[in-house]
């Protein structure tokens, strides 16, 4: 039996690519999953800039600023509850 050093080892190469084709399945449900439950919730229908009211960011969708005035109103309202006045 004559075996080439340089040949593939075909089963490694097959297990390879059956794990990246699990892998790939795993996530496009995963990310399927998420978006059915996006549109249960009704946050896909809102439109960009509106605010709601649960805590999130919403006001600053599609604003080029908007991390500067999410980090502003983040310290204004620390400095208001005196969280800095140790410093």
């Amino acid at each position: 039996m004559d075996h080439d050093i340089n040949s593939p080892v075909w089963s490694v190469i097959i297990l390879l690519c059956s794990g990246l084709a699990f892998t790939a399945y795993v996530v496009v449900y995963i990310l399927r999953l998420a978006f059915q439950e996006m549109q249960e919730n009704g946050q896909t229908q809102e439109q960009e800039g509106e605010v709601r009211d649960d805590g999130s960011c919403a006001e600053y969708y599609g604003d080029p600023d908007a991390f500067v005035k999410f980090a502003q109103e983040i310290y204004d309202k620390a400095y208001d509850d005196g969280c800095f006045d140790n410093y």
